[in-house]
């Protein structure tokens, strides 16, 4: 990708916040910090257990990632707590 289609790229995402579709097939925005549950141990999170996600991401491969206790995980690794 050239820098400018990067540029014009990113300047719809934020590093704060993430779109889902609910349980109901709405689309919902949630705000950073939000709760992730570890599906499968990854670095140094264990299974089962909550984080809170301080930042979004993405990745050089357009691929998302969840900024966790200040280290970079893919988001496919867990699953989002929606309030």
């Amino acid at each position: 990708m050239k820098k400018e289609d990067w540029a014009e790229f990113l300047k719809y995402l934020s590093p704060y916040s993430i779109l889902v579709v609910s349980n109901q097939n709405k689309l919902v925005e949630i705000h950073c910090p939000f709760q992730v549950e570890v599906l499968d141990p990854v670095g140094k999170l264990d299974k089962g257990k909550c984080y809170l996600v301080q930042k979004v991401m993405l990745s050089t491969n357009l691929t998302t990632v969840f900024i966790i206790e200040e280290c970079a995980y893919y988001y496919y690794h867990f699953n989002i707590k929606i309030k």
